[in-house]
């Protein structure tokens, strides 16, 4: 009786505890089932917060993708990782004024993407040449590993190259970097074989 007492008083103690442990979601914890399926069909998105929205996925197979401000009445302002996981047919994305943030590996398994081009009225991304920088160029975000390039030179001024910025970027053989570059964030060079 003792020990049938003690089993299940530890387990009313274990279920109290988890109903008042707090909780909360980020954007590598989305409940896929919360994804809404844009009318068109071609993209899906995860309500944030204030009428915005997170891209989550790309469902078409276009080669130009032009990233609408809105989405169903909503306002894009993210896009998250994997958003555009493997499209093997995009060759550009546009990107509008109103993305605030992208996250590392949007266009992981792009391979055919030659350029990410940024409205110019976008408060916290810039482009040049189908790169992807911050606003002020100090970080390069993202260098499309569709490009075929085989010498690269980092902007000067550019001060951090981002994590994953140069994944799978196989044609690349040299990159000449400036003085201004101090900090090389972790898998910079994923995938860069050569």
């Amino acid at each position: 009786m003792k020990k049938s007492l003690c089993v299940i008083l530890s387990i009313i103690m274990i279920l109290t505890t988890l109903c008042i442990v707090p909780f909360s979601v980020s954007a590598k914890e989305i409940d896929e089932d919360l994804v809404v399926l844009s009318s068109d069909g071609d993209f899906g998105y995860y309500p944030i917060d204030d009428g915005k929205i997170a891209i989550y996925g790309y469902y078409g197979n276009e080669a130009v993708v032009d990233i609408p401000t809105t989405i169903d009445g909503y306002t894009v302002a993210e896009i998250l990782e994997d958003s555009f996981y493997y499209c093997e047919n995009l060759q550009t994305v546009n990107v509008p004024k109103t993305v605030s943030l992208i996250e590392t590996d949007a266009f992981y398994g792009c391979f055919n993407l030659t350029a990410v081009n940024v409205s110019a009225d976008n408060k916290d991304y810039s482009s040049q040449n189908g790169v992807l920088y911050s606003k002020d160029k100090t970080e390069l975000v993202y260098y499309p590993s569709g490009k075929t390039d085989t010498s690269v030179t980092i902007l000067d001024g550019v001060v951090t190259i981002c994590e994953k910025a140069f994944a799978h970027c196989e044609n690349i053989k040299k990159i000449t970097f400036s003085s201004s570059v101090k900090y090389i964030e972790y898998d910079a060079f994923y995938y860069c074989l050569n």
